[in-house]
């Protein structure tokens, strides 16, 4: 696989980041001054990245649940079978 492709693994964290991070910056009020939104934006980043990850990681655990099968997202529904 050459270095420059995307990993199925990238894909779906950086979907499960914008999805999670679109959701907990939806609670920062319209009303707060752009300098007070970026820096929430920034404190936030770090929790949305760390609870995307361990979504991640939970999922690849229990991989052959079906539950956990859909909320991989996109890219690791079709990916190499897991062997133990």
């Amino acid at each position: 696989m050459p270095q420059h492709a995307a990993s199925p693994v990238r894909a779906s964290f950086l979907l499960f980041v914008m999805v999670l991070a679109a959701l907990a910056f939806s609670f920062v009020p319209p009303s707060v001054p752009f300098g007070g939104k970026l820096l929430a934006r920034f404190m936030i980043l770090p929790l949305v990245a760390g609870a995307a990850y361990e979504i991640l990681r939970l999922s690849a655990q229990r991989r052959g649940q079906p539950l956990p099968r859909g909320r991989r997202g996109a890219g690791t529904l079709d990916a190499a079978p897991h062997h133990q």
